[in-house]
């Protein structure tokens, strides 16, 4: 349940700060960013709600705050078609979204497991899980890090 929510923002926030980006691909990684904080909210208060309701809650958030915060930005964002020449690169981008990643999956991670993890076990699950996704994504598709 976790990436559900962190792989679009690592996937379209992040990037959306680099250069010659629409203004459509902005708004959505803004909104993607919105959904994740606010299901970190969510999930905070009913962190002592049985599995099934936390399960049931996670889709419905998903599903609803997703789909109203791809509305709201393609409300807001569509029509631009000139990308903005301005941005931050993506040697910046990159580590950025992977330390957001393992921050966030690993609150998210010691909030939903009621204290049988604790935070810092919850950062090396996090760690171990995002470097090994990364490690594949470099060797799969041989992204270069100082371009």
């Amino acid at each position: 349940m976790v990436n559900l929510f962190s792989y679009p923002v690592v996937w379209f926030f992040f990037p959306s700060l680099e250069p010659f980006q629409v203004l459509l691909e902005k708004y959505l990684g803004i909104s993607f960013l919105v959904v994740a904080l606010l299901y970190g909210v969510i999930i905070y208060t009913r962190r002592n709600d049985s599995s099934k309701k936390i399960i049931l809650l996670s889709l419905l958030t998903f599903i609803m705050l997703n789909t109203s915060g791809s509305f709201i930005a393609i409300w807001f964002g569509y029509g631009d078609r000139f990308p903005s020449v301005q941005g931050i690169p993506y040697r910046w981008t990159m580590p950025i979204s992977e330390i957001f990643a393992v921050i966030y999956e690993a609150w998210v991670i010691a909030t939903l497991s009621s204290g049988q993890w604790s935070l810092r076990q919850s950062v090396v699950l996090s760690l171990l899980t995002n470097l090994t996704s990364l490690v594949l994504g470099l060797i799969f598709f041989g992204t270069n890090l100082l371009t």
